[in-house]
């Protein structure tokens, strides 16, 4: 028998037979394992297809995606352990963090936002001045995690030792930057979220590097229709500085506001005839209106229409850029590209001779009288010598632009429609200063403008002195006159000799009550400029002497109603 052994070696000894013991009984649990894994691969593939995670099994695969470590068991091992009952649906504590990706990409965290547990840092928001907006709990893996600009600044942050950080801004991106934390923690921007507030987060979100809030921010307008973007929110993303504008997230949000300004614009006549959407139009980048006046689709009456809206555009443009010489340089240069690309010869003879001679803006292009000498030749050409104007190489100016517009104004036989409104007062009054005159002087009331087919009509209502031998008090004569308007610029001057030719009438509050036909110019007649066709003793004699019969014309607000419609316009 030998000599017995030491303490040592017999520590050494039971620890080998531990290990090879643990050995064993972990080979005998993989090859159990494997062999569960395949008796289940049929059942699993079926499960797999229906688009169901095996039983006792979700929690772990989900939290294995997320980079969790797999639970494990201490003590003796798992087989001397008693075993445990899962919870039902099998996924232990691993389950509970299964959900599906936000839309921005990542998980909803926006629980966690400006919550103190587990936040490492304080994050504030404060003017240039120094003046605090808001502080909000933050965790530095969520902001750093998203964007290099965040992971930079708290590294060096943290290099000082300090806890809180700020992020300046200006007073009014304070709301769009809360929003941009929110969204960077939740992936996601609400779904009722302002499209003015989003952009403006969009662009923050730019500048800081975060991504994943700019993708939201973008998808989130993207799916708005182009009537539902306010037109601040469509100014803005045209205004965007190019080189942000040009970029992949920008560029997109720049053709929705392209879509906007479209669905406003393709019918000029009636655009026009809006007054809010005539400031929207003066608004627009010259991108913007290039695209509307060479947009396939585009309807006006004709070419004047277009020719009133590029100048009106102009000319605000250079009253904003008048002491900036070099945004003028940049003006000057889209005013030519825009006058050149004018149809000339499309234009009606009277409007084109109106503008070459009064609008200051054309006439001082070199190339006026070449504009002049094609439109003039495309007049008196025959159909076939047409034909062969229009294929010529670089002559588009020949090309057709626009195709008829729609009815506007609620016009029944083609043409344009408009109400204007003389309040009771305002036609007392005239009467009144008449005959304080000694029924000597003539005095009139203008109504509002309507823009139709490149002109501004007006109707005219005069108190003037009775023809001779009419035994009446006084003659109150209604009819129509015209100008030619630039937004910004006022009526342009207008020769003597220039004249329209136009088929109209005019109808009263009592005509539209009974059903009436209206007055009528029963077919087209010549208005000269500065003059005013229409019908003397208009509402009758009998309400000079009984004005009791005024009532009749009036509506229930003591507002003196005429609508007119012009039938035709050459």
């Amino acid at each position: 028998m030998g000599a017995p052994l030491s303490r040592a070696r017999l520590r050494q000894q039971r620890a080998r037979r531990w290990r090879a013991l643990a050995c064993s009984r972990a080979a005998a649990a993989a090859a159990a394992a494997a062999a569960a894994a395949a008796a289940a691969g049929s059942g699993a593939g079926a499960r797999a297809a229906a688009g169901r995670p095996p039983p006792g099994r979700a929690g772990r695969g989900a939290a294995g995606a997320r980079g969790v470590p797999p639970m494990t068991t201490g003590g003796a091992g798992a087989d001397d352990a008693p075993s445990k009952q899962q919870p039902p649906g099998g996924g232990g504590a691993g389950a509970a963090i299964t959900e599906p990706p936000a839309p921005g990409g990542g998980p909803d965290l926006s629980g966690h936002f400006d919550d103190p547990f587990l936040s490492d840092f304080t994050l504030r928001l404060v003017a240039p001045g120094g003046k605090e907006f808001s502080r909000f709990h933050v965790h530095g893996i969520v902001l750093a995690g998203q964007s290099g600009y965040f992971k930079s600044l708290l590294r060096n942050w943290m290099g000082g030792g300090g806890r809180t950080f700020d992020l300046t801004v200006p007073e009014e991106e304070a709301g769009p930057a809360e929003a941009m934390l929110r969204a960077a923690y939740a992936h996601a921007v609400p779904r009722d979220a302002d499209p003015d507030q989003l952009l403006a987060t969009m662009v923050l979100a730019d500048r800081y590097q975060l991504r994943s809030c700019v993708e939201a921010c973008k998808a989130h307008l993207l799916g708005l229709e182009p009537g539902a973007i306010a037109w601040s929110t469509a100014l803005a993303m045209l205004h965007l500085p190019p080189g942000l504008r040009e970029s992949e997230p920008f560029a997109a949000l720049a053709e929705k506001a392209h879509a906007r300004v479209w669905e406003a614009f393709n019918n000029l006549d009636e655009a026009w005839t809006n007054r809010a959407l005539r400031a929207q139009w003066l608004a627009l980048p010259g991108e913007a209106v290039e695209r509307v006046l060479r947009g396939k689709g585009l309807a006006a009456a004709s070419e004047n229409v277009v020719y009133v809206l590029a100048a009106s555009w102009l000319a605000a443009q250079l009253k904003q850029h008048a002491s900036e010489p070099h945004a003028l340089a940049g003006v000057q240069a889209a005013a030519r590209a825009l006058l050149c690309d004018m149809r000339y010869a499309h234009m009606s003879c009277n409007f084109l001779a109106a503008v070459a001679a009064h609008h200051g803006l054309l006439a001082a292009q070199p190339e006026l009288p070449r504009w002049l000498l094609e439109a003039m030749q495309w007049g008196r050409a025959l159909e076939a010598q047409r034909e062969e104007m229009l294929a010529m190489a670089g002559h588009a100016r020949f090309a057709q632009r626009v195709g008829a517009a729609p009815e506007a104004g609620g016009a029944a036989r083609g043409g344009s429609a408009f109400t204007s409104y003389i309040a009771a007062s305002d036609l007392q009054q005239a009467i009144t200063k008449y005959r304080g005159s000694g029924c000597a002087e003539a005095y009139y009331l203008l109504t509002a403008g309507h823009f139709y087919n490149g002109f501004t009509w007006r109707l005219k209502l005069t108190v003037k002195p009775p023809d001779a031998g009419s035994g009446h008090e006084m003659n109150i004569h209604v009819g129509l006159c015209w100008g030619i308007e630039v937004e910004g610029e006022g009526p342009l001057p207008l020769a003597e000799s220039a004249m329209v030719q136009v088929d109209f009438d005019i109808a009263t509050w009592d005509f539209l009550l009974h059903e009436e036909d209206p007055t009528s110019s029963e077919g087209p007649v010549v208005i000269k400029a500065g003059t005013c066709w229409g019908w003397d003793d208009f509402f009758g004699p009998e309400v000079y002497a009984d004005s009791s019969l005024w009532s009749k014309f009036m509506t229930d607000k003591q507002q003196l109603l005429l609508s007119c419609h012009l039938y035709s316009c050459s």
